[in-house]
């Protein structure tokens, strides 16, 4: 397996999705159905699966650059990658 920069960490089970801030995600049009928000007191991110309704914690190597469309399309790939 590859490194990649986007590390998932863990599922979270039990979650409320208004508790978490909209990141990243409603600008891709190719993928709609994931979400990226950030968290008030959390360093990491968290990718929303909207067809599973699955919320995922990853950590960023470089979270400055996770504002783009292709650093979207990276976290889609890694989040694929892991087969969760």
């Amino acid at each position: 397996m590859m490194p990649t920069e986007y590390h998932f960490i863990q599922e979270i089970e039990k979650f409320r999705l208004d508790s978490y801030v909209p990141h990243l995600g409603w600008i891709a049009a190719d993928c709609t159905t994931i979400k990226i928000y950030s968290k008030e007191d959390s360093l990491n991110f968290y990718l929303h699966d909207e067809i599973r309704d699955r919320l995922f914690e990853f950590a960023v190597a470089e979270p400055q650059r996770l504002r783009s469309h292709e650093e979207y399309g990276k976290v889609v790939e890694a989040y694929i990658a892991t087969g969760w």
